[in-house]
């Protein structure tokens, strides 16, 4: 550490675990000051040091996931477990936590937009920087480096939904009821592949048409939060046939066994294969078909955004291109007078 004088006011300089320079200002044109600003500074920074626990990427990689398996769902906690994988290949086993820096940070995102994309460097970019401040709370690190790197910036790519005519042809070539079902009230529902393998007959209310989506021993939502569904004729009809001819706890069964994830990422590109659609078309897609419909018949985005259980009409607005004769019709009484 040094002072320096700038402009009459004195500066304390040093270098941070990093190896960074740094600058502060004493706030003082008295060296005596300054001099006693320099001592505190190094007495507070010492007692800082002191308390951190320093701590290897492997060794918080251990650590973190075994905390994560006891909040997160299973698919979360594969996710900050390939994450911290690939960072440590980048970065190196034998890094410590407090000494990586943005540049590694933005070393590691651009490695990843060049290797994968930048849609993978963002999902990596909030993982990471979440996990970070998790090791700040536990005093491995000082502060978290990634609050200070910007996210990428992905080119927005419109969603794959199915037409009407499209989803007829994709039942048309699904043999299994029990799978043909699942697509169905998928489409219909708006509702993700893990509510849909996870929901218990107790979640529907076949009296009101409605759907709680509710967090279980071994589910939970994406936001952690319960949400209502409201229920189309279409969609009850299936529950219904449904309820008559299962026996089991679970709604959504295959010849009496559970859907895996395994399962429907296996049979559903197949289906779209032999019906002869688009391979961008993937079950995910089921929830943007249900936004797409509504909106083409004129459902408001608001609306949609809370039977998709959106936070804000902010994600939803990717489906705002398919209501262009909306738009029109709000531009209407635009005109110049004669």
């Amino acid at each position: 550490m040094h002072l320096s004088k700038r402009n009459g006011i004195y500066y304390l300089w040093w270098k941070d675990e990093a190896g960074k320079r740094r600058k502060v200002s004493t706030r003082s044109t008295s060296k005596p000051e300054a001099l006693q600003f320099l001592r505190e500074f190094n007495e507070k920074e010492s007692e800082r040091r002191r308390a951190l626990k320093p701590i290897t990427l492997p060794a918080f990689q251990d650590a973190f996931l075994a905390y994560s398996r006891s909040v997160h769902t299973t698919k979360t906690v594969g996710a900050n477990k390939t994450a911290l994988r690939m960072l440590t290949r980048i970065l190196g086993a034998n890094v410590a936590m407090h000494t990586i820096t943005v540049a590694d940070c933005e070393r590691f995102l651009a490695k990843m937009t060049l290797d994968a994309s930048a849609w993978t460097a963002r999902k990596y970019r909030l993982a990471l920087g979440a996990m970070f401040e998790r090791a700040k709370t536990w005093g491995h690190i000082f502060d978290n480096p990634w609050r200070k790197v910007a996210k990428p910036r992905p080119p927005e790519v419109l969603p794959a939904f199915f037409t009407r005519e499209e989803f007829k042809t994709l039942r048309a070539h699904i043999g299994d009821r029990d799978f043909c079902d699942l697509v169905t009230v998928a489409a219909l529902t708006g509702l993700r592949s893990g509510e849909l393998r996870a929901m218990e007959w107790d979640w529907i209310d076949f009296g009101r048409r409605m759907l709680t989506v509710k967090n279980t021993a071994q589910f939970n939502t994406k936001s952690k939060r319960v949400r209502l569904v409201a229920l189309c004729d279409a969609a009850m009809a299936i529950l219904i046939s449904r309820r008559e001819r299962t026996t089991t706890q679970l709604v959504f069964t295959w010849h009496g066994r559970a859907f895996t994830e395994n399962r429907i990422c296996y049979a559903f590109p197949k289906a779209v294969e032999k019906a002869g659609l688009s391979p961008r078309l993937h079950f995910h897609s089921l929830r943007h078909t249900f936004a797409s419909w509504l909106v083409q018949d004129g459902v408001s985005l608001y609306q949609v955004a809370r039977l998709l259980g959106h936070s804000s009409t902010a994600v939803t607005e990717i489906y705002a291109h398919l209501v262009p004769q909306d738009m029109h019709t709000v531009l209407a009484p635009l005109h110049l007078e004669n």
